[in-house]
Order: C-alpha cells, then structure tokens, then sequence
C-alpha cells in the first residue's frame, strides 16, 4: 500500500502543483485514488483535476472531474468522463463545455462510447457557436461482419 502527498512548485511556466494519491494493491490489482491541482503559466491556466482508478488495466473502472481555465485562447473547459470495462468492451461517459477564443467558439459536448474499437456505439451533441457549425451527431458502428451499414445523423445550422 502506497500513500503519496506532494507539493511541487517551481518554474515549469512558473507553475506550482499540488498533488495527493493513494495506491494500493499491485499493478495488476491497483486502486488509485488522486487529486491535483496546477496553477501556472502554461498560458496562464489553472487546472482542477481530482480521479479515481479502481481495478486492472484490463478492466478498470476511471471517474475523472477536471477544470481548465487560462489563456490557451481566453478558454473556460469543464470536463467530467466515466470509464468502465477494458480496452475492448469499454464503456465511456462524457460530458465537456467548452468556452473560450479559438474563433470565438462555445462547445457544448455530450457523448457515450459503449462496445469494441471494431463494433462500438457511439452517441454524440455537440453545439458550436462561433465560425462551426451546430451539429447533433448519432452514430452505430457494427461488427465487420455484419451485413447492416453504420448509421449517421448529421443536423447543421
């Protein structure tokens, strides 16, 4: 069992990083607990970070949550993602704004992965508001095998 907190501050872009995480168990069999925060010049962001890895890396399970805020373009970024499953059944939940300068753009994000890289299910919204389109996208990609062709759905404004 590992128990780490660190407090780093330095000048990697002057930033400073905070950092606590918990380990236990083995690479095989980790749990991973970690929460970190960086404040700094890196276009003068700021990132609230916290996530937990529970399981193998052949089926773990990721909560994450993070924030970015800085000068990458004036950006505000809200991130929170859900990973279950393994590399080849994943199943991933996530939801993301983004705001910011890159053309004046506003991203409104929302997708859900579930199944293989060679048979997944994918749902996806976005909204961009700015020099993009507004798109709402849905989309199924079957197995090779299959006779049937993925679907695609695309609404632009």
């Amino acid at each position: 069992m590992h128990l780490s907190c660190s407090v780093w501050r330095g000048q990697l872009g002057g930033m400073m990083h905070l950092s606590c995480s918990v380990w236990r168990g083995q690479r095989g069999g980790m749990m991973h607990l970690s929460c970190s925060v960086w404040q700094g010049q890196l276009g003068g962001m700021m990132h609230l970070s916290c996530s937990v890895w529970r399981g193998q890396l052949g089926g773990m399970m990721h909560l994450s949550c993070s924030v970015w805020r800085g000068q990458l373009g004036g950006m505000m970024h809200l991130s929170c993602s859900v990973w279950r499953g393994q590399l080849g059944g994943m199943m991933h939940l996530s939801c993301s704004v983004w705001r910011g300068q890159l053309g004046g753009m506003m991203h409104l994000s929302c997708s859900v992965w579930r199944g293989q890289l060679g048979g997944m299910m994918h749902l996806s919204c976005s909204v961009w508001r700015g020099l993009t389109a507004v798109s709402l996208n849905l989309s199924c990609m079957l197995p090779p095998s299959s006779d049937f062709l993925p679907d695609h759905l695309t609404v632009e404004k």
